[in-house]
């Protein structure tokens, strides 16, 4: 029944009537009275919640409601609003926190539980990001050759020792005879002799790790085989077995 709406309490007024008694309904029961809806206007309206009658301005607009208007007034919807909207702020803030916590606390036991697969999988993430950037190098040096012949040269020229102790175990490794030392410890041994060849004695010549024994004889790559010659003295030595530390 569009446009007309039950009679209830309200004070409402239309032409100066103030009692809805007043105006002629258009139904009326033992139980239920219908208006016509524009046979009066709202001049003033109970608070649902302040239970205090107010003027329509009072009130915020409602479609919805028979008489178009909110059943709490303005400042009672907007107080409700704040303290509702703070005790959801404070709700919100707490239930984050609960969540969070349970969220660490099941981390935490899914990792102490799987511990293995984890490190499995980190290890196996860690194998693929090398493969990834060894390729990745080996590209860029395949397409830089000339840069990376020059970068290579210079720092053979600025770790001599480390060069020659390099050199020795490769040629070991390759003989099969085995040992080793460290640029450490050839440069140890040559400052021991002073710095300079055994054979000939020179100080102003740059000076290669010759094997007493050779490796052809069966001399092994260890400090204990190697002394410092000149690149002449090494070559004219050849494979003798000579020893000019004593």
């Amino acid at each position: 029944m569009k446009g007309l709406f039950i009679g209830t309490g309200f004070h409402r007024c239309q032409k100066g009537l103030t009692n809805p008694q007043m105006i002629e309904p258009v139904i009326k029961t033992e139980n239920i009275t219908v208006y016509h809806a524009d046979a009066f206007d709202v001049a003033q309206k109970r608070c649902s919640t302040c239970k205090v009658n107010q003027p329509a301005s009072a009130f915020g607009k409602n479609a919805r409601k028979y008489d178009g208007l909110q059943n709490e007034c303005k400042k009672c919807r907007s107080l409700r609003y704040r303290t509702n909207t703070q005790a959801k702020r404070e709700y919100d803030h707490s239930l984050r926190a609960i969540k969070k916590a349970t969220k660490e606390a099941t981390k935490k036991q899914y990792e102490k539980e799987h511990a293995d697969e984890i490190a499995a999988e980190a290890e196996k993430r860690r194998m693929i990001a090398r493969r990834k950037d060894t390729e990745r190098s080996r590209r860029w040096a395949r397409a830089n050759k000339d840069r990376v012949a020059a970068r290579n040269k210079k720092w053979r020229v600025a770790n001599r020792l480390a060069v020659a102790a390099h050199e020795q175990r490769r040629r070991a490794a390759k003989s099969g005879a085995g040992g080793s030392f460290t640029a450490e410890e050839w440069k140890e041994l040559c400052r021991q002799f002073g710095n300079q060849c055994l054979r000939c004695h020179r100080t102003d010549v740059k000076l290669a790790a010759d094997h007493v024994l050779p490796i052809v004889s069966g001399g092994s790559s260890d400090i204990q085989n190697i002394q410092p010659l000149c690149l002449s003295c090494n070559s004219s030595k050849g494979t003798k077995h000579v020893d000019y530390r004593l």
